[in-house]
């Protein structure tokens, strides 16, 4: 079953994005998405919360993705390790996690996050994700992102 929060998380995401690291993006189909796809590898940033609600939120990506939020928000340049653009996509999945849970549900309920945690994922999982009908895809300067909010009671 589709959720009904995917207006919110398209809004959400988009301005979001524009705002804290002045990356643009355009919600894809699934059709448009598996025409760019090119890349073998991706990143998850996930966390989940509790509380007032309880749910999860996902957010995968193509590494350039991370740098240039990291770039953008931080003003530094790519590093060697990995550490600043996991950092970055942690960032941002909070941010976006918490403001579509005041969206929903204002600001009276005292909701517990989980810290995000980012792993590597290939394109088959990359693909699932993309294909889950609560998820979103966007192109985001030229990059693919997945997104996906959902709460556990729906």
């Amino acid at each position: 079953m589709k959720n009904n929060y995917n207006e919110i998380l398209e809004m959400t995401y988009t301005e979001t994005l524009e705002n804290l690291a002045f990356i643009f993006s355009d919600k894809l189909s699934e059709e448009e998405a598996l025409e760019l796809l090119d890349a073998d590898q991706f990143y998850l940033s996930s966390m989940s919360f509790t509380g007032g609600l309880e749910g999860s939120m996902k957010l995968a990506s193509e590494k350039e993705v991370g740098d240039i939020i990291a770039e953008n928000m931080l003003g530094l340049m790519e590093e060697e390790d990995d550490s600043l653009f996991i950092d970055s996509l942690k960032e941002i999945t909070n941010v976006i996690c918490g403001k579509m849970i005041t969206e929903i549900a204002g600001t009276e309920p005292i909701v517990d996050l989980t810290i995000p945690e980012v792993l590597k994922i290939d394109q088959s999982e990359w693909k699932e994700l993309m294909k889950d009908e609560d998820s979103l895809v966007f192109n985001s300067e030229e990059y693919l992102v997945a997104v996906k909010f959902k709460l556990n009671n729906e």
